[in-house]
């Protein structure tokens, strides 16, 4: 072998060595997207299956909507609320709640929290709150109840969601 053939072969390595590298750089970034959005869209169905088991758990009078009204750009009322109660048995509440975790003004996380109370004191204790999911998009985020249809209705991540409520309340 001469000295201009092996020259001529080390440059053929590098450009296809190059061009493997650039394909593997390339998949590694798209595996890393794609994994990303799996690990959103998980969290999301997670969450929304949390909510339907919730809230089929209990009856339409144990569900409570608290908070302000959400209003909507022209400042009318939506019907959402940020935060709906749920009553348990045994002393015993939880709050499904859109929050503002960075104070900007605008919710942008699911939280669950269980509060116990005391019957005696009336003193109200918590667990610490469970971030359920964040919201890529938080444009309305609250609840509301449809007394006419007895559901539930949601947004998610700009999707609607709507849970039908087992026992209709009573008059």
């Amino acid at each position: 072998m001469t000295l201009i053939e092996v020259i001529a072969v080390v440059a053929v390595l590098g450009v296809v060595m190059a061009a493997v590298t650039g394909f593997m750089i390339t998949g590694t970034k798209m595996s890393a997207r794609v994994s990303d959005t799996a690990k959103d869209s998980m969290q999301d169905q997670t969450t929304v299956e949390f909510i339907q088991k919730l809230v089929l758990e209990c009856s339409s009078a144990d569900l409570k909507l608290d908070g302000d009204e959400i209003l909507n750009k022209a400042n009318q009322g939506t019907g959402y609320y940020p935060t709906l109660k749920i009553i348990f048995p045994e002393n015993a509440s939880a709050e499904l709640s859109f929050v503002d975790v960075d104070q900007d003004g605008i919710n942008d996380h699911l939280t669950y929290v269980m509060y116990t109370e005391d019957p005696a004191s009336g003193e109200k204790t918590s667990k610490k709150p469970i971030e359920l999911c964040s919201l890529e998009k938080p444009s309305l985020n609250g609840f509301l109840i449809n007394e006419e249809t007895n559901t539930l209705t949601y947004y998610l991540n700009d999707e609607k969601h709507v849970v039908h409520l087992r026992v209709t309340k009573q008059p």
